[in-house]
């Protein structure tokens, strides 16, 4: 297993201290510093406090949800670098949603998997020291590794049935357009490059999903650049190729 610096800080968050426990277990075994709170005036504490490198919370917190939580924090310049988590029941996926809308970078869902917890984490964390300032950042993988990647992605969604979508954005490149991209998309979303703009792959993520993250794309990239164009498609029975799916994403710029 792979295990977190020793200085790395994870602030968790649940109301019931059996989950609690659960969450503090995983994180600890990983090798990380953990701070423990229950509702959500002590997450914003404990944050404010201690500057963790990642929060891992539970939607449903006590005295202050988990998705206000997440809004306060992201509204403190000071504090919305921070990677957010948010647990939510695994069938609430109106809860999913709304916390990535409120800024939160991923989700896990309850119960809890030790092995889940861990990878999302060191994901989050891993995220923050490989995306350097925005006018500096380093460009994504190529178009060569997008084919590699969509065509995998599409097989393992058909072998297991789960949803696949992907977004384009058709736009001259720039740093600074690039960093208003890459504040749109989850830890575990994949983000190309290609001639024209970019690609992202959103695993298990819905045509609803996919939509959400193209309009709030639309709107960041549009501050950077007004003649962004972003469109997006999600896997179905009949696309044949991962190659297919980019193409319908495309196609919804044009229609």
């Amino acid at each position: 297993m792979n295990r977190g610096r020793a200085s790395d800080k994870v602030v968790i968050a649940d109301s019931d201290p059996f989950n609690l426990g659960l969450l503090q277990e995983a994180c600890e075994s990983a090798g990380y510093e953990v701070i423990v709170a229950l509702t959500g005036p002590e997450v914003l504490d404990a944050v404010a406090r201690l500057r963790p490198h990642v929060v891992l919370l539970h939607a449903g917190l006590a005295k202050m949800d988990g998705l206000e939580v997440i809004g306060i924090l992201k509204a403190d310049e000071r504090l919305a670098h921070i990677p957010i988590i948010c647990a939510t029941a695994a069938d609430d996926e109106e809860k999913q949603q709304q916390s990535l809308d409120a800024g939160a970078i991923d989700y896990v869902v309850r119960p809890y998997r030790v092995f889940e917890v861990q990878r999302r984490i060191r994901v989050a964390i891993r995220s923050t020291r490989t995306i350097p300032p925005p006018m500096s950042i380093v460009p994504p993988p190529s178009a060569s590794q997008l084919q590699l990647t969509v065509e995998y992605e599409l097989t393992r969604a058909q072998r297991y049935g789960h949803e696949l979508s992907c977004v384009v954005v058709v736009a001259e490149k720039s740093p600074a357009l690039l960093a208003e991209v890459r504040d749109c998309i989850r830890a575990v979303d994949q983000l190309f490059h290609t001639d024209d703009g970019y690609v992202v792959l959103l695993p298990e993520t819905d045509a609803a999903g996919a939509d959400v993250v193209r309009n709030r794309m639309g709107e960041r990239t549009a501050s950077v650049d007004p003649g962004a164009r972003v469109g997006h498609g999600t896997a179905h029975p009949e696309l044949s190729s991962g190659a297919d799916l980019v193409t319908l994403a495309r196609d919804t710029i044009e229609g």
